[in-house]
């Protein structure tokens, strides 16, 4: 499922809802190509403190932990910056 947010400048965004499929394969790159520097930031300063602390896989603990999160918390910021939804979509767009 996902979200159709709109602000008042009239620009539309589509958030995805749920559990982050490319969050937990492709990680802290989801963030950076969505423009998010703020998680992108924080992903990878957890990430880092992570690997340090449990050695180099820690990047995929942080993949695990941020996939059930992530799609919320980026809906969150969008409310924050004067985004609404405005309905729902399927996967196929309906």
């Amino acid at each position: 499922m996902r979200a159709v947010m709109k602000n008042d400048d009239g620009v539309i965004v589509v958030a995805n809802k749920g559990w982050s499929w490319t969050t937990l394969c492709f990680g802290l790159f989801v963030p950076l190509l969505r423009g998010d520097l703020k998680w992108f930031s924080i992903m990878l300063a957890v990430g880092l403190i992570a690997s340090i602390l449990i050695g180099g896989s820690g990047f995929v603990l942080i993949n695990i932990i941020f996939a059930p999160l992530y799609n919320k918390l980026f809906m969150n910021d969008l409310c924050r910056k004067g985004y609404s939804q405005i309905g729902d979509t399927d996967v196929f767009g309906n």
